[in-house]
């Protein structure tokens, strides 16, 4: 294997282009922080939103708010900076762990909110059993324990560093690389089966979405306004899931690659491309809450048309609740 060119940055050497750098980078730490205390805030303040599934979205806002202040605020430091303290040996791998932490928290919440959709729309007369509160419990430790065990276990036990020792030693440098073996258990883990999970869950909630549409429009009458209300939520469900299935592969399967490709290369991946890479992966992190809130805001207004609808139709109450349950409508009002 080749050795890896060893370069500092120090403030003293900053140009003008390395000041740009570092105010564009970090307004990412500032919009992320901002956008994931407006997501907690409308969960907290508003009753509707204070559902059992929306528990997911609190913790990974909660986590993407780490991402905001340990992650992206470190790699700037490290990136720019020339402090004695950032590179010593323990506060690297304190960094390198709190980076694989909260970036593989924050993917692996997705996937438990995957799930919970997934139950909400396909099953959704299940919903309330198979999503307790003990599931809930389970599914957060999941999402917690795993990446401290992948980050703090396998980086302070210096697996990630078996058989390169030579190559990243790098005098008054923080660098992060890692053997072949260790890439591919955590990229593995923590990335490509949370996203087959995650794209087959999407695909048959696409799927099941389609299908109640049709059987929407074989409907009466009577309560036809009211499926159109309903048939306009199940297409803003299914557009909602896509979106947030492309940014999240958008952002992260770049990184991913890279992390597997480069020990294979001998780590020969430019410097400027790690970290154009990287933070694409942390963008992630700061799409999230503008996402869930814009794309999942309660359609008030047509809300109340269903409620009006509901109190001016002459259908019977009893035609009604068979008609939903037929149609598994009652889906829409527990994922999102």
């Amino acid at each position: 294997m080749n050795n890896v060119t060893c370069a500092n940055t120090t403030f003293d050497k900053l140009v003008t282009e390395d000041i740009v750098l570092i105010i564009f980078l970090s307004c990412f730490p500032c919009i992320t922080i901002a956008g994931n205390i407006l997501v907690i805030f409308t969960v907290l303040k508003r009753h509707k939103f204070r559902q059992k599934a929306n528990v997911f979205v609190v913790s990974l806002a909660v986590t993407d708010i780490a991402v905001a202040i340990f992650v992206m605020s470190f790699s700037i430091l490290q990136q720019f900076g020339n402090m004695s303290w950032l590179t010593l040996r323990s506060v690297c791998l304190l960094s390198f762990s709190l980076d694989v932490m909260f970036t593989s928290t924050s993917i692996l919440h997705l996937m438990c909110m995957t799930v919970d959709r997934y139950i909400a729309i396909c099953l959704p007369f299940r919903y309330h059993n198979l999503m307790c509160n003990r599931s809930v419990t389970a599914l957060l430790i999941i999402c917690w324990i795993l990446p401290v065990v992948i980050s703090f276990g396998l980086i302070f036990g210096e697996v990630h560093n078996i058989g390169i020792q030579t190559i990243t030693k790098c005098p008054n440098t923080c660098m992060f690389l890692v053997n072949i073996y260790y890439a591919v258990i955590c990229s593995t883990a923590v990335f490509y089966i949370p996203s087959v999970f995650m794209l087959v869950c999407n695909l048959k909630i696409l799927r099941n979405v389609r299908k109640n549409r049709r059987n929407l429009c074989k409907l009466s009458k009577c309560i036809l306004q009211q499926n159109e209300i309903l048939m306009k939520r199940e297409v803003k469900v299914a557009r909602t899931i896509a979106t947030m299935l492309s940014c999240f592969f958008l952002c992260w399967l770049p990184f991913f690659v890279l992390n597997i490709v480069d020990p294979l290369i001998n780590y020969k991946a430019g410097e400027t491309t790690v970290l154009v890479i990287t933070w694409l992966g942390y963008m992630n992190s700061t799409i999230n809450p503008y996402l869930y809130y814009f794309l999942n805001r309660p359609p008030c207004k047509n809300a109340c048309n269903i409620k009006l609808c509901c109190l001016g139709s002459l259908c019977k109450r009893k035609r009604n609740v068979y008609v939903m349950q037929h149609l598994n409508i009652q889906s829409l009002t527990h994922g999102f």
